[in-house]
């Protein structure tokens, strides 16, 4: 458990959380639990690192090896334990998360590690059972523990889809961020297990890792560079103050003999990683399917009701705001209407993020309460 600790000397803390729920998702708890693992070989104790995770992954149903989660293909079980998440099930939510670090009992001479791995959309960040946070929370919070001393310097690695619109309204000095995908579009999946088509991790995440255990000696920079030229499927950002200091500062340093994992693209998985719908109970792989069709239907109902918004506010103009992205910071408008958006739709499929783009455009041109009344009452 991550103890409240305030200490005369710079310490280093670290903070993980997997912000997402549901077998789909088992890449996120992977590459959570997986930095855990890095951070421990680095010399971290348990008692500077705290965990966030649902923890439905390792005894799901669907999984073919109970117990067991897998980061590569190569059956290297990186499960903690249980008792190694700080916050799990309905405990992670966003009032736990803001109030945790509103409430650190750290100082101006230690140095945060905050890495986040969910789904995202403009200006939001995902949590269990469609939950968010918006980068706007999120900012005010860091420029709280700013101004409280909580900290001397911050990293912030995000791997959510337009991560990158975090950039349009941090002004907090001493924070660093990079993230899997510019403001406008998503990042991807990586090592598909195909454990009824799931992911074992995030293509950003994977490169970062492993540069960071094959390159301990990495600037923050340098680390982004080697990352961004590697990531295929997104276009990461990096911005915010420190970018040449060592990521050392910020998540240790391992021993020579621990680092280097061996190459993913040279691994062979076993029959069960390949084809997990072969072991999974027939009623739970049903059940798993079932759920994957009424995420679609969910993701389909929220295209049908943002498109009336945006027809209800723009009129004839609205193909021209339905197919625009936008950045800079919008956050007077778009902060109030995020809000009335996610109190009136009762699901959301996180997988379809971009749905949130032109609701956000709407903002370049009409009023908050314009908008508001348009969700309100179509």
């Amino acid at each position: 458990m991550f103890l409240y600790l305030g200490l005369g000397l710079c310490a280093r803390y670290a903070i993980i959380i997997a912000g997402s729920n549901g077998w789909k998702e088992y890449r996120h708890q992977a590459d959570a639990f997986y930095m855990y693992k890095i951070l421990k070989n680095n010399g971290f104790d348990d008692d500077h690192i705290t965990m966030w995770a649902y923890n439905d992954m390792v005894n799901n149903p669907l999984n073919p090896y109970p117990g067991k989660i897998f980061h590569l293909l190569d059956n290297k079980n990186i499960y903690p334990g249980e008792d190694k998440i700080d916050f799990k099930g309905e405990n992670v939510t966003k009032h736990n998360i803001l109030n945790y670090l509103r409430n650190m009992n750290t100082t101006k001479e230690d140095n945060i590690f905050f890495y986040f791995n969910d789904h995202g959309t403009p200006n939001i960040i995902c949590l269990p059972h469609d939950k968010i946070i918006t980068s706007y929370e999120l900012i005010r919070t860091f420029d709280q523990m700013h101004k409280e001393g909580k900290f001397n310097k911050l990293f912030f690695p995000i791997e959510a889809c337009f991560s990158g619109c975090f950039k349009e309204s941090l002004n907090t000095p001493d924070i660093a961020m990079m993230t899997a995908a510019n403001c406008s579009t998503s990042s991807k999946g990586s090592i598909k297990g195909r454990l009824l088509d799931v992911s074992l991790s995030n293509e950003f995440s994977l490169h970062m890792m492993m540069e960071m255990e094959s390159n301990p000696k990495h600037t923050i920079r340098s680390l982004f560079n080697n990352v961004h030229a590697k990531v295929e499927g997104s276009t990461p950002t990096l911005f915010g103050d420190h970018l040449d200091d060592p990521i050392s500062d910020f998540i240790g340093e391992a021993p020579k003999s621990n680092l280097r994992r061996q190459a993913f693209e040279d691994l062979v998985p076993d029959e069960k990683l390949l084809h997990a719908e072969k072991y999974a109970k027939k009623e739970y792989a049903e059940e798993y399917k079932k759920h994957l069709r009424h995420m679609k239907q969910v993701a389909e109902n929220s295209e049908i009701f943002i498109r009336r918004v945006v027809e209800k506010v723009a009129g004839p103009m609205a193909p021209e705001f339905m197919n625009k992205v936008v950045t800079g910071d919008l956050q007077k408008c778009f902060e109030p209407v995020i809000d009335a958006l996610f109190s009136k739709m009762t699901e959301f499929n996180p997988d379809y993020g971009y749905l949130i783009s032109p609701i956000k455009s709407l903002c370049t041109k009409y009023d908050s309460s314009v908008i508001i009344d348009a969700i309100n009452t179509v």
